[in-house]
């Protein structure tokens, strides 16, 4: 509809801990880009967990949008005026993301299987990789997993989808022994999938790899955090925005922490 909508997290600091009553998931809208509404921020829910966002056409043909946060438990809240009012459902997601850890920042509208949205890799040295999608506007909701064997754990994936639904995730990488590569820096992970004609959503599987869009290793893991990419269908690149932490940016990554 040409709206935006923005949902974020208020918190006071890097913590799912807060119980205060401001603290949780919030959205404001503008029109312009200017002016942002309303004067007091909807708040959605309570704080843990991170969330993704995005939307979708409704089986009557208006548009919906969705949001997921990933704490416990994980909520998916609706609205169907354009982010004026929303409608909570604590129960969409029982018994599915077993041992799946936060989503990503975004939800995709993939041309085959509908509302996807991407979750990383398990803890505690498991395998598991969790991806979710809707096909009928956030009511109902069918899981994927599948094993990643290349000793990476990728975690708070982003996602983007091109072409005949291609798919592309960009993830934080815990694991220094496949972050670090032969130029000594620490490694962004990217997670790839190609869609054939006819292909079922249960069969999705993505293929990861270490990129180059690299961070300081001397803070470990610590050196990448939440990224975002989109495929742009004006220069029809798929583009990234890299969250850099102890770093100068590309061409200045440094291995060790500087004290200023």
């Amino acid at each position: 509809s040409g709206r935006f909508v923005v949902v974020y997290r208020r918190a006071s600091g890097h913590t799912d801990s807060d119980k205060s009553a401001q603290a949780g998931h919030y959205v404001i809208y503008s029109d312009d880009l200017i002016h942002w509404q309303p004067q007091n921020p909807i708040r959605l829910g309570d704080l843990p967990g991170m969330h993704a966002i995005g939307h979708f056409t409704r089986p009557d043909g208006g548009e919906r949008l969705v949001t997921l946060t990933s704490g416990r438990p994980r909520c998916i809240y609706m609205s169907d005026d354009r982010g004026v009012t929303w409608k909570t459902d604590t129960t969409a997601l029982n018994g599915k993301l077993r041992t799946a850890p936060h989503t990503g920042p975004n939800m995709i509208n993939h041309p085959d299987f509908g509302l996807v949205v991407p979750f990383g890799q398990e803890n505690n040295g498991g395998r598991r990789n969790y991806m979710i999608r809707s096909t009928d506007a956030g009511q109902t909701w069918e899981e994927r997993v599948w094993l990643n064997r290349n000793g990476a754990r990728g975690f708070e994936p982003t996602l983007a989808t091109w072409g005949p639904g291609h798919m592309v995730m960009i993830s934080r990488e815990a694991r220094g022994k496949f972050a670090i590569g032969p130029d000594g820096y620490f490694g962004h992970s990217q997670h790839v999938y190609q869609q054939n004609p006819g292909a079922s959503f249960r069969r999705v599987k993505f293929q990861t790899s270490r990129t180059n869009i690299i961070g300081n290793p001397a803070a470990e893991s610590s050196c990448h955090d939440t990224a975002e990419v989109i495929f742009n269908p004006v220069t029809e690149r798929i583009e990234m925005l890299q969250s850099h932490r102890w770093g100068g940016g590309l061409g200045r990554t440094g291995t060790r922490i500087e004290k200023d």
